[in-house]
């Protein structure tokens, strides 16, 4: 009975140990996957963050586009507006003829009038074919009338 007794606190000893390894094994295990599910999560973390700049990223770009386009609307708005006040200004300049300086007017009613440094301008009025001599002045006023709507003054009357 001691004998037997014996056999069984040893078998029971050994089990006990096995029992100890493998509670140690499973331990062991539960602890890599706990390890591993960290891991993920960092990683899942990670994943989001860069995902969170990539999106700020696209959303600066988009702004950016639109903030371009919008320069691009208004910059094509500037050229057309440009455009315009250069055809009313052609259009308010093609009134007005300007002769070389060494024409010889020939016409007993154009007059030549002297700018600077004998240089002599005669200036003509476009629509009505007469030449008619205007000052400077007159050229300047002209141009500056027409160009904000206003009736021109009478071509080449001074007072």
């Amino acid at each position: 009975m001691i004998g037997d007794s014996v056999k069984k606190v040893q078998t029971g000893t050994r089990e006990a140990v096995e029992s100890r390894k493998a509670m140690e094994g499973i331990l062991s295990a539960v602890c890599k996957v706990t390890l591993t599910m960290t891991d993920m999560q960092t990683a899942q973390e990670d994943q989001r963050r860069g995902v969170l700049q990539v999106s700020r990223a696209v959303e600066q770009m988009n702004q950016g586009t639109q903030q371009t386009a919008a320069m691009v609307e208004e910059v094509a708005a500037t050229a057309e507006s440009l455009s315009a006040q250069a055809r009313e200004l052609i259009q308010a300049v093609a009134a007005f003829k300007l002769a070389d300086l060494d024409r010889r007017v020939t016409d007993p009613h154009v007059h030549q009038h002297s700018v600077t440094n004998d240089t002599s301008v005669a200036v003509s009025q476009a629509a009505s074919g007469a030449a008619l001599p205007l000052s400077n002045d007159e050229v300047v006023e002209t141009i500056t009338r027409a160009w904000h709507d206003e009736k021109p003054p009478m071509l080449g009357k001074t007072a």
